[in-house]
């Protein structure tokens, strides 16, 4: 599929462009596809590890090819295949099956459009943008030059047109601080698969509304099925999407003990991170924040962990 990316009142003369800025715009366009293409198919855009057999077959699927450029400003003449095309025996639409934008027939840079759209736009489906998501669009600001440029994105009428100034990437960076860092949760409840997705579960409180999870990079749905159903004590990384709506990255799980219950019995009333706070002071006589730092970054989970079961 081709499209045009025209960069409006350029630093460089008409038709001319720095490589330097050429890279930070191939860069920037295939990371934010890649980071938007994670989200749908893992639940998470950036995170630690990707399936080994995958990795491969999804670098191959974001190669967008520089086919020309052209005066008139600066017009780059750009094109790449369809997720069809380049991703026949990966699942697409997995993890977000309703009210998505059929992967099949889109392309890394329809899906680097949409991704924009969906930022900007009043009614965009914000559950579809998380905060390094967000990070990775903000961070497309460094192909710019200066202060009054414009960049413009489009494929001949076929998706709707796609425009970027200073005043977008203002915009981005308002929601983007708006949703907190991923917070470290323990959850007990009743686990359930959800029936339109195959890879997210649900995790019933014995009180409050039920809490949807995605599996992390060591677990895979057979490590899993034998809890559907039953009980369960989920431990791993809580993270918020763009709508507000709250996602648990599972990092392990396992059958509840006695003390378990101490988290469902409080699901109702507080949130998962109240509940965290309250045991962290209980447990270690730390506030959360003592921690935080260290979550992600210095401390691994099981250190964490650990603090709490101390």
């Amino acid at each position: 599929m081709k499209y045009e990316l025209t960069i409006h009142d350029a630093a460089e003369p008409n038709g001319t462009i720095d490589m330097v800025r050429l890279a930070r715009i191939a860069q920037g366009i295939t990371k934010v596809a890649d980071g938007a293409l994670q989200l749908r198919l893992r639940g998470l855009s950036f995170g630690p590890g990707r399936p080994s057999k995958d990795k491969l077959a999804l670098e191959n699927a974001m190669r967008i090819t520089l086919t020309g450029m052209r005066s008139g400003s600066t017009v780059l003449d750009i094109e790449c295949d369809t997720f069809e095309e380049t991703l026949p025996n990966i699942q697409l639409d997995a993890f977000r099956a309703e009210g998505q934008t059929d992967l099949k027939k889109t392309t890394p840079m329809g899906l680097f459009i949409e991704t924009y759209h969906i930022a900007l736009d009043n009614d965009g489906r914000k559950d579809l943008l998380d905060k390094n998501l967000l990070k990775e669009l903000r961070e497309f600001r460094k192909a710019f030059r200066g202060p009054d440029e414009r960049m413009t994105i489009a494929n001949r009428g076929s998706v709707k047109k796609l425009e970027l100034d200073k005043h977008a990437f203002e915009r981005i960076h308002d929601l983007e601080v708006a949703i907190p860092e991923p917070s470290l949760t323990v959850v007990n409840g009743h686990l359930d698969m959800i029936r339109h997705s195959k890879a997210l579960i649900e995790i019933k409180p014995g009180k409050g509304k039920p809490i949807e999870g995605f599996l992390g990079k060591d677990l895979t749905m057979e490590d899993v099925q034998r809890f559907f159903g039953r009980a369960v004590t989920v431990k791993g990384l809580l993270h918020v999407r763009g709508d507000g709506k709250r996602l648990v990255e599972v990092q392990r799980l396992f059958e509840p003990t006695a003390g378990d219950a101490y988290f469902s019995r409080n699901a109702a009333s507080e949130t998962v991170e109240q509940q965290l706070q309250r045991q962290v002071l209980k447990k270690t006589g730390k506030q959360q924040r003592d921690i935080a730092g260290k979550w992600p970054g210095d401390e691994d989970l099981d250190t964490i962990l650990r603090m709490l079961d101390e």
